[in-house]
């Protein structure tokens, strides 16, 4: 099943989910940096030293080898509409609850959010996953990370946009600042 979110706006986060992502880089043992794709941004990369990173950490001593694997769970793509507007789905599988997608329209020249199909899939495994929130921000992260090297360069190239950079730390920035009256 696919749930659009018919909106070109910035996106819009409910308070609990807000307070989840505010508590990111503010806990005990919460790490969250921005890795640089070379094909199109910067990512959040969250790991809270317990969840899906654990595992790589201890095999291998770094838990970032691990990012694509996370991100077979929660993946983006996009679609070109028309311009510079396209539809981001994002993508939920294989995990404690049924596969869904979400997707949103989203332009590249005005919107300066993280994409609200990202916030949905997000709100959805909250709402009916067993996942912890240290899993769920992972997953959050991970998502970020696949908009900038999970094909959705190739998609906007193809379409003729070559310039677009996205900043996930920008984009959250700009999210919590403009919902947190929400």
């Amino acid at each position: 099943m696919i749930n659009q979110t018919n909106q070109i706006a910035d996106s819009v986060i409910s308070a609990d989910i807000i307070n989840d992502i505010a508590s990111i880089g503010k806990e005990d043992g919460v790490d969250c940096e921005t890795p640089y794709f070379s094909d199109g941004g910067t990512g959040l990369f969250i790991n809270t030293g317990k969840d899906f990173f654990l595992e790589y950490e201890s095999e291998y001593g770094d838990a970032y080898v691990g990012i694509h694997d996370v991100m077979d769970h929660i993946d983006v793509y996009a679609k070109q509409l028309s311009g510079t507007t396209f539809e981001i789905s994002t993508l939920v599988r294989r995990l404690d609850v049924e596969d869904e997608d979400f997707s949103c329209v989203f332009d590249l020249s005005t919107s300066k959010s993280i994409p609200q199909s990202i916030y949905d899939a997000y709100a959805y495994l909250k709402s009916n996953s067993k996942l912890s929130k240290g899993a769920l921000l992972e997953l959050f992260g991970a998502a970020t990370c696949a908009i900038c090297c999970r094909g959705i360069p190739f998609y906007f190239e193809e379409a003729g946009i070559t310039d677009y950079y996205f900043d996930a730390s920008e984009a959250l920035d700009y999210d919590l600042k403009n919902n947190s009256s929400s």
